[in-house]
Order: structure tokens, then sequence, then C-alpha cells
């Protein structure tokens, strides 16, 4: 690893650090709106929050080196999108995407 890579990969852990209490803020949302799923009251506003909070998630965990992060996250928002979503589904890429991130 050459010096210029060793400082990117610092700073990419830096600012993952910083990043991991929002992180964790948006899994809490996808928990609840899996949550809400399975017990049949998923709102209109909760689904569509958590469609945007998939689709964030999606956008940045790539960077931080966590590509299949970021796989979850698409099939979480594709299966959020869709007329009727699995719950167990969602309930599964969930906590898949939370262990991925925070094993």
């Amino acid at each position: 690893m050459t010096p210029a890579d060793a400082k990117m990969a610092a700073m990419l852990a830096a600012i993952w650090q910083r990043n991991q209490p929002q992180v964790l803020e948006r899994l809490a949302l996808m928990d609840e709106a899996a949550k809400a799923l399975v017990e049949g009251h998923l709102t209109a506003s909760l689904q569509e929050e958590a469609i945007a909070t998939a689709h964030k998630l999606a956008g940045t965990l790539g960077m931080f080196g966590y590509p299949q992060g970021t796989e979850l996250a698409r099939q979480l928002e594709q299966h959020l999108e869709s007329e009727s979503p699995n719950p167990r589904q969602i309930q599964h890429l969930t906590t898949t995407l939370r262990s991925t991130l925070f094993p």
C-alpha cells in the first residue's frame, strides 16, 4: 500500500467512525419499518421514509468498503417499493444488513 493509499484508507476510516451514529439511526428506522410490516401496521409515511433511508444507505455504504451492504440496501429499497412487500424478507434483509455492517 502506498502512503497515499494508506492516507486515503485512514481518512475513510475516520469518516466511517463519524458517520456510524447516523448509520445506526438509519438501521433503527429500517428495524422499525420491518417490525411494523411484520405486525401489519406499516404506515405509508413510514414506508416512504424507509424507502428513502434504504436508498441513502445504498448510495453511501460502497464508499466505505461495504459493497454487500450497498446490495442489501438496494434489495430493501426494491422490496419496500413493491405493492405488497414481504414482511419476513424485509426483516431478514434488515438483520443481514446490520450484521454485515456491525459484525
